[in-house]
């Protein structure tokens, strides 16, 4: 049932993106939701909240789970 499951994600077209630019789609998902600004940041001394929220992208699939856990960049902001 494994296999089969694998096979048919293949056929997705989502997957049949090279590696190297799904990467770029992911970190730019990841990058722009790491830091969030509160609504006065402008105003005062610029209050910063770092959210994970990205990491739930590495649930979605082996494939995804192993490019972001192997790049180095997207951990280099935690």
């Amino acid at each position: 049932i494994t296999a089969i499951k694998i096979r048919r994600n293949i056929l997705v077209p989502i997957q049949r993106i090279p590696d190297d630019i799904m990467i770029l789609i992911l970190r730019y998902y990841c990058f722009g939701t790491t830091v969030r600004y509160t609504r006065d940041s402008y105003l005062t001394n610029e209050k910063i909240v770092y959210t994970l929220r990205w990491t739930k992208l590495m649930l979605v699939c082996r494939r995804w789970y192993n490019l972001l856990l192997h790049d180095g960049l997207v951990w280099s902001y935690l």
